[in-house]
Formats: C-alpha cells, sequence, structure tokens
C-alpha cells in the first residue's frame, strides 16, 4: 500500500500502515495521533487519504492471521491467548460501574512516614505495610480510582482484542458496553491536576495528568479500532465526540512541553517493523 504523509492539527502522521508513525515534528501525543487514525474518514484537510482498514492500530489483519496460526502451531502462543481469554471471561458477568469521578496521581499512595507503598484492603482502607496504620479519603481512595479507570480501559482493549481472534460477538458487545459508558461519563469528569488544582493545562479527566490521560486513551482507542465495525455511526460519533476528541484535543496535546515524556510518549505509535 502506498504511504502518505498528512499534516495537521494532531502532526504528521505517516499513513498507508498498520499503525501512524512519527513524522519529523514528532512532539505530539501519541493518543491524539492513534485517534486521529482511528476515526478520519477518506477525506483529510482536503487531501483525500486511504487508511488501512480496521483493524489498524494495536495490529492489521495481516497480523490478525499470524497471531491465529501461532496459537494452533506453538503451545507458548496457545497458553499465552488462554490467559488472555480467561481474563476476558471474567468481565463477560462484570457490571461496568464506572467510576462517577477522576482518579489521583500514583505517587501519593505511599506512607508519608515510610514512603512504603501502602496494601490495598478496600477502596477506601489503604494500609501501611511497616507499621498497619490505615489512611483513608483524599488522595488515598482517588488513587484506587485511577487503578479502576486504568482497569476498564485495559479490559476494553483484551474483550477486543479475544473478539478478533475468536469471532465470538460477546467480546465485542463488552468492550463496546466500556466505550459507551466513557462516551457517557467522561465529559462529566473535571479537568483536575495532580495536586488538585481545577481546570490546569497538563491535568486530566479520567486521570490527573496528561501523560497518564494519554497512555489510559491508548487503551480505549485501541479497544474501539478492534471491534470498530460493530459500532454503529450514531456510536462512532458518540465517541468522537464526547471521548476521543475531547481527550486527545482539550486535555493531551494542549499540554505543550517541547522536551519532556509528557509529550514524547511515542511507542506505542511507531510503526511496525520485521
Amino acid at each position: 500500500m502506498r504511504s502518505e504523509s498528512v499534516t495537521g492539527g494532531f502532526g504528521s502522521v505517516r499513513t498507508g500502515c498498520a499503525g501512524p508513525e512519527y513524522g519529523r515534528d514528532g512532539a505530539r501525543p501519541s493518543a491524539a495521533l492513534m485517534v486521529m487514525v482511528l476515526v478520519l474518514g477518506s477525506v483529510v484537510f482536503g487531501q483525500e487519504v486511504k487508511f488501512a482498514p480496521h483493524p489498524r492500530l494495536m495490529l492489521s489483519g495481516a497480523d490478525l492471521v499470524e497471531v491465529k496460526g501461532r496459537i494452533e502451531r506453538h503451545d507458548w502462543a496457545k497458553q499465552a491467548f488462554d490467559r488472555l481469554k480467561r481474563d476476558a471471561d471474567g468481565w463477560l458477568g462484570k457490571e461496568i460501574d464506572l467510576p462517577d469521578r477522576g482518579g489521583q496521581w500514583s505517587h501519593w499512595y505511599a506512607c508519608p512516614k515510610h514512603g512504603a507503598r501502602l496494601v490495598t484492603e478496600s477502596p477506601t482502607r489503604h494500609v501501611c505495610p511497616v507499621d498497619g496504620e490505615v489512611f483513608s479519603g483524599y488522595p488515598y481512595d482517588d488513587v484506587v480510582i485511577s487503578h479502576r479507570h486504568n482497569d476498564f480501559a485495559a479490559a476494553a482493549r483484551d474483550l477486543g482484542l479475544v473478539y478478533r481472534i475468536t469471532g465470538d460477538a460477546k467480546y465485542a458487545a463488552k468492550a463496546k458496553e466500556i466505550l459507551l459508558g466513557y462516551g457517557e461519563k467522561y465529559l462529566t469528569y473535571p479537568l483536575h491536576s495532580n495536586h488538585g488544582e481545577k481546570d490546569k493545562v497538563g491535568g486530566g479527566r479520567a486521570l490527573s495528568q496528561s501523560l497518564s490521560e494519554a497512555t489510559w486513551l491508548i487503551k480505549l482507542v485501541q479497544a474501539a479500532d478492534l471491534v470498530w465495525e460493530t459500532l454503529t455511526p450514531q456510536e462512532i460519533e458518540k465517541l468522537k465526540t464526547k471521548l476521543f476528541y475531547p481527550a486527545a484535543v482539550e486535555v493531551i496535546q494542549k499540554h505543550q512541553m517541547p522536551i519532556h515524556n509528557i509529550v514524547r510518549f511515542s511507542h506505542f505509535t511507531r510503526r511496525r517493523r520485521a
């Protein structure tokens, strides 16, 4: 497939492969680039562009054939897939009760006295492993909420993968439930920072900083790509306008820093090489 370069509000993207690749101005967040390649149609910034068919981010159709072949031929691949499917099966019967607010920075989840990482005994009970002191409330409860957001995003991606490998629509349906749930809730989460500041550039909605928001969003974008043909046009529009674009453009891309790991988080968007 011919490769073309497209430049626009998300930066320069190399198209015509299974996923996007940074152009020379590659300081844009990878999550924003992935959103662009996921949802754009055939006309981009006045140019006709042909993207690879879905799935085209985490893996391509050719990759999928190879994955299935390895599962059939190799015990190690079969065991890895069985673990993935077992985890996905565990989500099928779960209620998708997305958090009602965004979470907090994982670095807060430590005992102030000993610096030891806390042990979660419940969503509101966090215990120091050194002396047994119990902490609750902000920010500890909110770090657990961040973990829940990340768990839901990872589950949606894994359910999408199992759907692609097995063809069983029940996995796509559960992934869609998570995606569309975030389509309803994302814009209700206030923008907040690691230090609890409201409406601060560099913060996040589901998470508390743009880097964390990007890594969370990448999983959801991958999930949507994997179940894309099961989404109706109305559902795609909902995800685009109420989740993907607001997160990528209004939260992540708005945080411009010339040299920083937050805006150079690019390893998920480099083109797959043999």
